[in-house]
């Protein structure tokens, strides 16, 4: 980031680059001072991602209507110019905290809060705020001690911090998040549920009544131990508190998020209402650990996380059988084990079941073994409802890797191939149709299609990613046109077509389908030497007469380079001289469907059609007429010659006839 300069988000909030606020920094962001140009009020400060991200600003504006009074206030965000920075950065303007942190990330809090600090301080504001989410169907999925801030410099209550700068549940560590999310990477968590904001309220406790953060490594060992023992244990089972707040805990971090106790029972909880501790329901542990790579599974989902890490080593051991044997005889799980053989055989063909066990193999399998658990492919995890937000973090970061492999997972519906049985019959239906229609986006191979579509389709308020729009914030259909217009505003026209699948797909994902079809109509009317040239201008001068400016003139120019062969789709040599001037008059005027119309004039091609048609029909009717004519003057040609042939014998028969008579007659004179 700069270290001198500013920027202004939102016609207001002025960023004071060289005024860093290192202690209000969020892990994707940086903090610098703001001044509001309105004066109302000097207690904010602006928050600027670190790298090209989208985070979670879709969600702003739902977040803005809840009055979640112990949360830090979002202001407002847009896109901003860094100085030196590439690429436009996207920017939060919050109210500024008068107090520090309740924790400084993975290290030790200031003072070791106790019990009644941890419920008066922490729990009894946080639960205030949760509460007005969960109710309005929002998620914080940031909760954890250093996103929290005392209200002021005394032993005031803690605010809840922002929750927009990164993807649902990117910034927290391992042990904040329930175990199916735990399981997944980082940029696919997804919303998630209320549940998962409670899980992590829960270790927040945990975390502050130790006074030090657990362990934040991401090692696959913890989330198998996880898995084996309880969420509870593992996390909170050697704390030593009082036996209250052991239920309280016990509830907060129940594995079962249905469950989980929610704020109404953490409410009930605070009001010195006893809930009671339910017995925690493991799944069933086989007699024997299957192994994978030195670890150790106990259960289908522990499995499914290990071959998710170690998919290439364990292909023998699938391969040979042992995972069918392990299910059906350690862990007598029968029906699981015939869904697996089915798949994936049961040994008894070698080389064959060894052929059909590949990546996409694999990840069928973790579907089975863990259908509520992340969708596993190529050491990518990914929730269900996290597949925008990891698409988004792979195109935004250049990931081409990730990119391809989420690309893949929806092509081949990884997602749908094994949904949870807590799922109603309704919800199920949804899920399936919606990635039915990604699928079809990941398959599709023309411009507009691909991953690039899923983008905008899972992402609605994303701006376009094109490489044309470098420097340029689209993020609505009606700052598209303006976009190009800059770009083209130089004193060359640019050497590139002014759309390229980004565009397409943004397009496709936010113009109304009616005008879609208008814009493909025209395009079918037009000459076919001239369909591709025009398909630009078609759709722009749409776009145009539905959300403006009305004076395009550097795009109608940058178009207008482009219909050279539109012009050479009239036959009429006068026409096209003419079109070609009516084009050069029409691009200064900047309007776009004047000149659609120009080379898409169907009353006028269907004259030059016609004028084209009645002129080769004069060519062919003459061309056939100087053939007549030659064949006829070549018969009387043929003709004369025959009678000069025999009126020249006939008289060369006479003269010869003449001087043998004159011959005879002089001998016997």
């Amino acid at each position: 980031m700069p270290s001198s300069g500013s920027s202004v988000v939102g016609g207001r909030y002025e960023i004071d680059f060289s005024d860093r606020l290192i202690h209000l920094d969020s892990p994707q962001a940086q903090a610098f001072a703001v001044r509001d140009l309105e004066g109302v009020s000097r207690h904010r400060f602006a928050l600027v991602l670190k790298r090209n991200s989208y985070g979670r600003f879709a969600r702003r504006a739902e977040f803005g209507t809840v009055d979640a009074g112990a949360m830090l206030q979002s202001l407002s965000h847009g896109t901003i110019a860094v100085p030196g920075v590439e690429h436009q950065r996207m920017t939060l303007v919050l109210e500024r905290p008068a107090g520090g942190r309740v924790m400084m990330r993975e290290g030790k809090s200031a003072e070791r809060l106790d019990e009644r600090a941890v419920i008066d301080r922490i729990l009894v504001p946080v639960e205030d705020s949760l509460r007005s989410l969960h109710r309005a169907g929002l998620t914080h999925r940031a909760v954890r001690p250093d996103n929290m801030f005392f209200r002021d410099q005394a032993d005031g209550p803690a605010r809840l911090g922002e929750c927009f700068s990164a993807p649902p549940g990117f910034d927290q560590p391992d042990a904040f998040e329930p175990l199916e999310s735990a399981m997944a990477s980082p940029d696919g968590r997804g919303e998630g549920t209320p549940a998962s904001d409670m899980f992590a309220l829960g270790v927040t406790i945990v975390t502050l009544l130790r006074g030090r953060w657990p362990a934040t490594s991401r090692q696959p060992q913890r989330i198998l131990r996880r898995i084996d023992r309880d969420s509870y244990r593992e996390l909170a089972g050697r704390l030593s508190c009082s036996s209250a707040m052991q239920e309280l805990l016990a509830g907060l971090l129940y594995d079962d998020p249905e469950s989980r106790w929610n704020v109404d029972q953490l409410r009930a909880w605070l009001n010195n209402k006893s809930i009671g501790r339910r017995p925690f329901q493991h799944s069933k542990s086989a007699i024997r650990p299957f192994k994978i790579e030195g670890l150790s599974c106990s259960t289908p989902r522990a499995v499914a996380f290990a071959l998710s890490r170690h998919g290439n080593a364990a292909r023998n051991y699938l391969a040979d059988g042992h995972l069918t044997r392990w299910l059906e005889r350690s862990l007598g799980n029968i029906p699981l084990a015939d869904a697996v053989s089915a798949m994936i055989g049961d040994g008894s063909d070698d080389d064959a079941a060894r052929v059909k066990i590949d990546d996409k193999s694999i990840a069928r399998l973790c579907r089975i073994l863990d259908p509520e658990g992340p969708v596993y492919f190529h050491g990518v995890a990914v929730m269900l409802d996290g597949f925008g937000y990891a698409i988004a973090e792979a195109i935004l970061s250049g990931d081409g890797a990730s990119e391809k492999k989420l690309e893949s997972m929806l092509a081949n519906a990884f997602p749908i191939e094994q949904l949870g049985p807590e799922l109603s019959r309704a919800r199920r239906q949804q899920i399936e149709a919606q990635f039915r229609n990604y699928q079809d986006f990941a398959r599709g191979t023309a411009m507009g299609t691909g991953i690039e579509r899923c983008l905008y389709e899972m992402n609605p308020g994303i701006h376009c990613q094109s490489p044309l729009l470098k420097g340029q914030s689209v993020s609505v259909l009606g700052e598209l046109l303006p976009a190009l217009n800059r770009i083209a505003s130089g004193g060359e026209v640019p050497g590139e077509q002014p759309r390229d699948a980004h565009i397409t797909a943004f397009l496709a994902t936010h113009m109304p389908v009616p005008e879609q079809q208008r814009a493909a109509n025209d395009i079918s009317r037009a000459s076919p030497g001239s369909q591709d040239c025009i398909h630009d201008l078609a759709y722009f001068a749409r776009l145009q007469s539905l959300s403006g400016p009305l004076r395009l003139r550097n795009l109608a120019r940058w178009l207008g380079a482009n219909l050279q062969p539109a012009i050479q789709g009239f036959y009429s040599r006068t026409r096209r001289e003419r079109l070609a001037t009516q084009i050069t008059n029409t691009v200064n005027s900047g309007d776009l469907s004047a000149l659609l119309n120009l080379v898409n004039d169907r009353q006028e091609l269907a004259i030059d059609r016609e004028e084209y048609a009645h002129a080769v029909a004069s060519h062919n009717h003459n061309a056939q007429m100087a053939v007549h004519f030659q064949t006829l003057f070549a018969t009387r040609r043929n003709l004369a010659q025959a009678k000069g042939r025999r009126a020249a014998y006939v008289v060369g028969c006479i003269m010869l006839l003449v001087s043998c008579v004159a011959a005879v007659g002089g001998g016997s004179l």
